[in-house]
């Protein structure tokens, strides 16, 4: 199995999520409009994107929708 552990922060304004890397604060994206934040799996052998957790320094956590709307948005398809 293919998983790559990232961060993630998803935008009100255009509902997109940003991966970045561990070594990054979910905080650094403060200044953005924020619905979701958290952890997500990529697994490049089943094509899919596993959303989970939150991030304290913001204190928001992940939603429900957003491992679809993240496998949508990087493989194209739910």
């Amino acid at each position: 199995m293919n998983n790559t552990k990232h961060k993630y922060v998803r935008l009100k304004k255009y509902n997109q999520i940003i991966f970045f890397p561990q070594t990054l604060n979910h905080s650094d994206f403060n200044m953005f409009n924020l619905i979701s934040a958290g952890y997500c799996y990529l697994d490049n052998e089943d094509n899919k994107i596993r959303c989970f957790g939150e991030s304290l320094s913001l204190g928001i956590g992940s939603l429900e929708e957003d491992s679809e709307l993240a496998t949508k948005q990087v493989y194209g398809y739910e």
